[in-house]
């Protein structure tokens, strides 16, 4: 017997560790994601766990790609290390730059100049009980000449009727606060 036979068994036990997968089902009623994952063409193995980062949770797609990793190399206990899904995901990005995305389109984009823009397929919806912005930001821009020249020639379109008049008054910052409009 040779020393390659004698290693045979764990060599197969390390190589066995550390497989690609892709996800074919998702079980996310539990604490902890359970996923079903296909190996090879015809070995599937099922309630998988998927390990995701404190802080962040997805819902993966069929047909995502998964590094599985099996505790001790033993195939029965699977733990789903990483889930990506390639077909969605942002490319040409410049380096140190990260994104949060989904496949709608919508992005939280961290850009190498320090930059965040926040690109959304639908509605952004801010809810708390207070919205700062930095360096009165937006108290520059509510007291400030952009809005009043905005509020001050704004018009509304009435259905069947058409659009009203531009405001015969234009307001100051002080009449708007004075109505409440601005603290």
């Amino acid at each position: 017997m040779n020393i390659y036979q004698i290693l045979e068994p764990v060599t197969n036990k390390i190589k066995s560790m550390l497989s690609k997968a892709i996800v074919s089902l998702v079980n996310d009623s539990t604490n902890m994601q359970l996923i079903q994952i296909e190996i090879l063409k015809d070995e599937v193995k099922d309630n998988v766990e998927r390990v995701q980062d404190y802080g962040l949770t997805s819902f993966p797609r069929k047909g995502a790609e998964a590094l599985i990793g099996f505790i001790n190399g033993n195939k029965d206990h699977g733990v789903a290390i990483k889930v990506d899904d390639s077909r969605v995901r942002p490319k040409n990005l410049q380096e140190g730059e990260v994104v949060l995305y989904h496949e709608s389109g919508s992005k939280i984009y961290m850009k190498s100049n320090g930059d965040i823009n926040i690109e959304s397929a639908g509605k952004v919806t801010l809810d708390g009980d207070s919205i700062e912005l930095g360096s009165g930001v937006l108290e520059k821009l509510i007291k400030g000449d952009s809005f009043l020249t905005f509020f001050n020639s704004h018009v509304h379109v009435v259905p069947g009727i058409g659009p009203s008049a531009v405001p015969t008054a234009p307001m100051t910052s002080a009449q708007l606060s004075s109505k409440g409009m601005v603290e």
